[in-house]
């Protein structure tokens, strides 16, 4: 059913996903809150949780900071397959090569966004984590200490 606060929600993600397409990483940053609340789901060292728009930016640098910029297609597509406001399931998929030519990068993601007033929130991200560990190995540093679970609602 369309309401006015379903497609609220949904609009955030559309313009999340089209900046992101688009490579407009300061309108992606924008759509967070001040005090947002990403976490990725996995036992890698670039999963955990990571708070506040500053370190979520930090994460996108060090996700994007592996991939050949000319060759990133993120998302290559997505659907948004649920809105039950204030929360929006979203799949989408990356195509990229590794920034030391190493790999092709194609992953798919399941998120789940959490939408207030026309911002994410927080945002689960569960990705294909063989994927991950072959991009990143675990040489990146543990975001936070006592990162907490991913399931944290």
């Amino acid at each position: 059913m369309s309401t006015p606060e379903t497609n609220a929600c949904r609009a955030v993600v559309e313009r999340f996903y089209q900046a992101m397409a688009a490579g407009d990483l300061e309108t992606v940053y924008s759509l967070f809150a001040e005090e947002a609340v990403v976490s990725l789901a996995g036992q890698l060292e670039i999963c955990g949780t990571y708070r506040g728009r500053a370190r979520i930016g930090e994460w996108g640098q060090a996700v994007f900071g592996r991939l050949d910029p000319a060759t990133v297609q993120a998302p290559a597509r997505y659907t948004i397959f649920a809105v039950d406001p204030p929360r929006v399931c979203a799949m989408s998929e990356v195509r990229a090569r590794a920034a030391d030519d190493t790999l092709d990068y194609v992953p798919t993601y399941a998120q789940l966004f959490e939408i207030r007033d026309g911002q994410i929130q927080k945002f689960w991200e569960f990705a294909d984590t063989a994927m991950l560990e072959q991009l990143f190995g675990n040489r990146l540093d543990k975001p936070q200490a006592g990162a907490g679970s991913a399931f944290e609602f």
